[in-house]
């Protein structure tokens, strides 16, 4: 399939400036004083402190925590409970 071609109007200016995109982009290979240490953690990284740093203490933690806060009894466990208490 052919296509047509036309021939640019003489009023359209035909400028020689590039834009953005076209332009080559100055890229420095090696800046000492640019050159950041990325592996270093910064600032805002540091290690937890003694006092804030939890065990992880098992089952046994579970199962205090548990006993502590456990359902309320209802008024038939706490009779039988009364009765058959050792």
């Amino acid at each position: 399939m052919k296509i047509e071609t036309l021939d640019i109007p003489e009023t359209v200016e035909i400028s020689n400036e590039l834009i953005e995109e076209e332009r080559p982009q100055l890229r420095e290979h090696y800046n000492p004083h640019k050159q950041t240490d990325e592996d270093a953690p910064g600032p805002a990284f540091h290690d937890k402190k003694d006092k804030n740093k939890k065990e992880n203490l098992g089952g046994s933690y579970k199962f205090i925590i548990a006993k502590k806060y456990k359902k309320p009894q209802t008024r038939g466990d706490k009779n039988y409970n009364k009765r058959h208490k050792k």
